[in-house]
């Protein structure tokens, strides 16, 4: 049987994964996030969740997460130092392990996962600070492991399709682009303590930004990445409308990138009844096109005295054989839900998982060739969260430390 028919190729078995994070809300939930990526991992059985320590700050309740995601109880530890000095000198040691505590548990874990020889994947933001993220960059470089983080908004086919325009040169060079990133879920009448995830909105725990790097990241990096924007300075204003709030829930970022293009970036958690609206529309100098996520098979592309163009998710139609990016990304046929975001999470596994099965069969990989979101890439989302802290209204550059 050829090895690209096999379970992860030649290495003939799924990816062992450690897990960190993803215990229970203040108000008794379980955090979602891990959830998404325990369902993107195990997707086509490519790898599986064998340890963790799912709760530091609540020790008591990892047993009961790692029985939610069917892991052993002998493999489930009260903190993450425990679990990796032991998980570690097992034969069957994890390959990969899955960063989501709170944030300012990012760069410690992820330090320690590194030099211990694990691949990583980081939630955003990767750390507090430029300086930590650059150090794990340079770390991940240094013992050869794969580092990602995952921006999964610029794996939806349309998205991908856009990019692939974009790198073809049909749009000519970017002049302007907006996105936005709108949520609800802090409703302004909420007290601090009334939000589902307190600490998010604690600087100490959570970062100086707050929906900066909760949600603006991910719109950065979708601009960078799609539209092949390259940031030069910033000038931000942001604002904390939930009383006792020390880090921002609405943000409002201007970029100015070579070429002159300006990008407009607008997060806000406050909005009422919105739930988790992603839109990008891009002007270039021969089209603009526009992306939404609640149409994520669609991407609309307007040309000058011509009607509008509207591509949706088919890798079988004719236009789409010239886009072999594109047409990889999409799973099935044009119409099966090929858009769908939690496609975009699973596609995002499908890359990262695809390199730490070269890595551990002893190949290497490059991370500027990468399709998902690297190291560098969380150095520019924590370039972007502290350069928009302290521009406070004026242009400032994006900090190197």
């Amino acid at each position: 049987m050829p090895n690209e028919l096999c379970l992860n190729g030649a290495l003939r078995r799924p990816i062992r994964v450690v897990g960190f994070g993803g215990g229970y809300n203040q108000n008794g939930t379980l955090a979602f996030i891990f959830q998404h990526h325990d369902d993107a991992l195990s997707h086509r059985h490519r790898a599986k969740l064998v340890a963790g320590a799912f709760s530091d700050d609540s020790p008591d309740w990892s047993p009961l997460v790692a029985g939610y995601y069917d892991v052993d109880e002998n493999r489930c530890y009260g903190n993450w130092k425990q679990c990796l000095e032991k998980e570690m000198t097992l034969l069957d040691k994890p390959d990969l392990a899955v960063i989501a505590t709170r944030n300012v548990d990012h760069y410690k874990t992820a330090l320690t996962c590194l030099q211990m020889g694990l691949h990583v994947v980081c939630e955003k933001p990767v750390t507090m600070t430029v300086l930590q993220a650059i150090d794990l960059k340079d770390v991940a470089a240094q013992h050869k492991r794969v580092f990602a983080v995952p921006h999964c908004y610029r794996h939806a086919p349309t998205a991908v399709l856009a990019q692939e325009m974009v790198e073809q040169g049909e749009f000519g060079h970017l002049l302007a682009a907006r996105l936005r990133y709108i949520q609800g879920w802090e409703d302004r009448k909420m007290t601090l303590q009334e939000c589902p995830q307190t600490w998010r909105n604690d600087a100490t725990v959570g970062g100086v930004g707050g929906a900066t790097g909760d949600i603006q990241t991910h719109i950065f990096d979708f601009v960078r990445r799609v539209a092949q924007a390259k940031p030069l300075e910033l000038l931000s204003e942001q604002r904390q409308f939930v009383a006792g709030r020390n880090n921002d829930d609405y943000s409002v970022t201007l970029v100015r990138c070579e070429g002159s293009a300006l990008v407009t970036l607008i997060a806000s958690q406050v909005t009422t009844s919105r739930a988790n609206d992603v839109e990008m529309e891009l002007d270039f100098a021969d089209a603009s096109v526009e992306w939404k996520s609640r149409s994520t098979n669609e991407l609309t592309v307007r040309r000058h005295g011509k009607v509008d163009e509207v591509y949706r998710d088919d890798p079988n139609a004719g236009w789409a054989q010239k886009y072999p990016k594109f047409r990889k990304a999409c799973h099935g046929p044009g119409g099966h839900w090929n858009g769908d975001l939690g496609r975009g999470w699973s596609r995002f596994y499908g890359e990262v998982l695809d390199d730490v099965a070269t890595c551990v069969l002893g190949g290497q990989v490059d991370p500027a060739k990468a399709e998902y979101s690297t190291a560098e890439d969380g150095v520019w989302g924590m370039r972007l969260i502290h350069g928009a802290n302290r521009s406070k209204g004026i242009w400032v550059p994006f900090p190197e430390k």
